[in-house]
């Protein structure tokens, strides 16, 4: 398994397919990473959208989807830090957000074993009587980022907010 930046309508085909809530990108800007087998098939994609400024970085929306197999003990964790790494080294974030419905109990325990934390709820927020629940990261916390990776997110996160270093994004 490995990471892929290279297919993003691929990826975004994917996610979107099989999340359970609508998403609409037209016009939205949005990078997109997935998870590939040996064979080139995509077992999980992760879209980064609505980026937005906050204090000390940014913050990121993300939203994950997967079929089958993409997690083994062997490449799962270093695939993770690499998504991670991306998210908050690549696009200086401080913190990544993911909506889940309260009723997508699988979903909600995928999102908590990638180390996100619920931070609240939205009521009516994927539509009429759909409750959504906020979940969030930050590099501080994620759990497949080591002390060293941390130390290098400080250091880029405090250069772009002294203007001199710009996070990549599209």
């Amino acid at each position: 398994m490995r990471l892929v930046v290279d297919r993003r309508m691929d990826v975004l085909e994917f996610v979107t397919s099989r999340i359970r809530h609508p998403l609409h990108f037209d016009g939205v800007a949005f990078e997109a990473v997935g998870a590939e087998d040996s064979q080139g098939n995509l077992r999980a994609g992760c879209l980064f959208y609505h980026y937005k400024p906050v204090l000390g970085g940014h913050d990121i929306e993300a939203s994950f989807a997967t079929e089958g197999v993409w997690f083994t003990k062997n490449d799962g964790p270093q695939l993770l830090r690499d998504l991670f790494m991306l998210a908050f080294w690549r696009f200086g974030c401080v913190r990544v957000t993911a909506t889940v419905a309260r009723s997508h109990k699988r979903a909600r325990k995928a999102a908590e074993q990638l180390g996100f934390r619920q931070e609240g709820s939205i009521k009516w927020g994927l539509g009429k009587d759909k409750t959504a629940i906020l979940y969030g990261v930050t590099y501080a916390d994620c759990p497949w980022l080591d002390d060293d990776d941390k130390a290098l997110i400080d250091k880029r996160l405090q250069e772009i907010c002294d203007g001199r270093e710009r996070a990549v994004t599209t």
